[in-house]
């Protein structure tokens, strides 16, 4: 049994109530190395008078309430669905290049142990603490992804108010934000499968409750915050929040076409955390700093500088 799988069995043992671990772990060496693992992967575990306590408000991931929600899509797409307690990243459980034009596959992992954010920024959530998972699926050809990346931070903003969580923003392209705090983001790839159709590898991270002892994320400056936080409830199920979010972000997946964020463009200003603030971007090797006007109908970025508007198709807001 590997260092993971026994600190899976720890994991799931305490998320149900405080035990001495005897019937698990029977060598002290062994048990050492795994409550150091757990530490490193952002769980806490105290020791006191015989009993081992978890010490996170754990929620671990039901798939048969994830899979109730995917089956309510009206859909003949065969539709795999991996959920492991740790994978490197989800984005690299399966491989874009293999997917057909029937399969959707969708990867949710508890445990992330090399996540990244955008410009491989390294995003660190701990077990059981966010919302981590990857849709890998085929795509028509000549997809924009700056365009389909703004369109899908869109949708989740909207799935995720459908549910009760009212107020979240967008920065530009793709990170999420609440009340000056980053929620999560999404990751967007385009590859080309053996027939040379397009595809997506979709990566998003959502925090969904976060232990309180440190920051956890180091893919920003900004403090992080959580969708508890939002709600101030943290008995919300969060089996159901990420099965609810997969199927309203693959209906929007479905639905995708080169007229999807033009009938969202007027309704930018209001979703954008940064809309009509001076902002300083870094393309490429130079920033540029201006005024933030919006986007057009192809996701680009829309800059005021010097009483000029120019259109900004990649780029990492810095400031």
């Amino acid at each position: 049994m590997s260092n993971d799988d026994k600190l899976s069995s720890i994991i799931r043992t305490l998320s149900l109530a405080d035990s001495n671990l005897e019937n698990l772990i029977a060598n002290q060496d062994e048990l050492t190395v795994a409550l150091n693992l757990a530490a490193d992967y952002g769980l806490m575990i105290t020791h006191n008078n015989g009993l081992y306590t978890l010490e996170n408000k754990l929620k671990i991931l039901d798939k048969s309430i994830i899979y109730n929600h995917l089956e309510l899509l009206n859909s003949d797409i065969d539709i795999e669905l991996s959920i492991k307690d740790f994978v490197n990243t989800t984005t690299e459980e399966f491989d874009p290049r293999e997917i057909k034009s029937n399969e959707l596959k969708i990867s949710i992992a508890e445990f992330q142990k090399q996540g990244r954010g955008r410009q491989n920024r390294k995003w660190f959530s701990p077990f059981g603490a966010g919302i981590s998972s990857s849709i890998f699926k085929h795509l028509s050809k000549n997809i924009n992804p700056i365009g389909l990346s703004l369109y899908l931070g869109i949708r989740i903003i909207d799935a995720l108010d459908e549910i009760g969580f009212h107020g979240i923003k967008l920065k530009w392209p793709n990170d999420l934000y609440y009340k000056d705090k980053k929620l999560g983001g999404i990751l967007v790839d385009i590859y080309q499968n053996s027939d040379l159709d397009s595809v997506i590898s979709l990566g998003i991270g959502i925090n969904y409750c976060l232990p309180d002892n440190k920051n956890f994320n180091f893919d920003t400056e900004k403090t992080p915050i959580d969708l508890c936080s939002i709600i101030k409830d943290e008995n919300i199920d969060r089996s159901t929040v990420a099965g609810h979010l997969l199927k309203r972000v693959i209906e929007n997946l479905n639905s995708f076409n080169e007229n999807s964020l033009k009938d969202e463009q007027e309704r930018w200003k209001d979703i954008d955390y940064l809309y009509a603030k001076t902002i300083t971007i870094e393309v490429v090797d130079k920033q540029i700093t201006g005024i933030n006007r919006g986007i057009t109908s192809d996701g680009e970025l829309i800059l005021e500088v010097d009483s000029k508007r120019i259109k900004i198709i990649t780029g990492h807001i810095v400031g």
